[in-house]
């Protein structure tokens, strides 16, 4: 039975882009840490259902997340909001949550 890179139990249900290299880390695991940046760099996130996709966070329509194309006071945005908030049950985007 194979070991687990060290570090991958450090993660706790986190993305593996969230990961980060300890100074203890495999050889496989600073590997892996190495190439996420390149993963990372075009990259987009699954939307699915859109319940674990944050609407204004997370970069699931392009290179960034829609706070940082917004102009305007970062007030506005509730950042606890997820895709699935803007959707109906159809499948449509909900305009009157979006205004």
């Amino acid at each position: 039975m194979g070991q687990s890179p060290k570090g991958e139990k450090d993660l706790k249900g986190q993305p593996f882009l969230n990961a980060l290299k300890g100074p203890a880390s495999s050889h496989v695991w600073r590997s892996l840490m190495w190439s996420k940046d390149l993963l990372a760099h075009g990259s987009r996130k699954l939307v699915f259902n859109g319940r674990s996709t944050s609407f204004w966070n997370d970069r699931w329509l392009g290179d960034q997340c829609l706070k940082e194309l917004c102009n305007g006071p970062s007030s506005s945005f509730d950042d606890s909001k997820l895709v699935s908030d803007y959707v109906t049950e159809n499948g449509g985007w909900d305009w009157e949550n979006l205004r």
